[in-house]
């Protein structure tokens, strides 16, 4: 497997929609990409959160839960996850998703976020994320 790298984002200020570029991050045996999958749904910025568990090919262990960190431009307001194990400070929200996952499974999850007003909540965009493995 090749070495990862990292994308560059470019911000335009002037476009008042964009495309989110969003995530690319992994942990030793986990990759992560969050991406926007509704810029508002009548109160929420939806992202849809893509994990793969790549535990490598000895199929050396399973997962019995990860935790996703999601950084964003601004600072939330309200936010929750499928997951129902959410929790949000300034513009970070952590999203805990408990379950067996073999050596090669995908997960995929949504996480609703909120900023001050509709625009603010439509502007949001992924500026970092991380992925942990616990280990069953």
């Amino acid at each position: 497997m090749g070495k990862y790298l990292k994308p560059t984002v470019v911000i335009n200020e002037d476009l008042s929609e964009g495309v989110y570029a969003a995530s690319g991050s992994s942990s030793d045996c986990w990759t992560i990409n969050v991406v926007s999958a509704q810029d508002w749904n009548g109160s929420d910025h939806v992202f849809e959160v893509r994990c793969s568990h790549k535990a490598g090919s000895d199929n050396s262990h399973s997962a019995s839960a990860i935790t996703v960190t999601i950084s964003f431009n601004n600072t939330l307001t309200a936010a929750s996850s499928e997951t129902g194990n959410c929790k949000y400070s300034g513009n970070t929200l952590t999203s805990v998703r408990s379950g067996h996952a073999n050596a090669i499974d995908s997960v995929t999850f949504k996480v609703f976020v909120r900023a001050n007003d509709e625009a603010t909540t439509k502007g949001l965009a992924v500026t970092g994320c991380t992925i942990t493995c616990t280990e069953s």
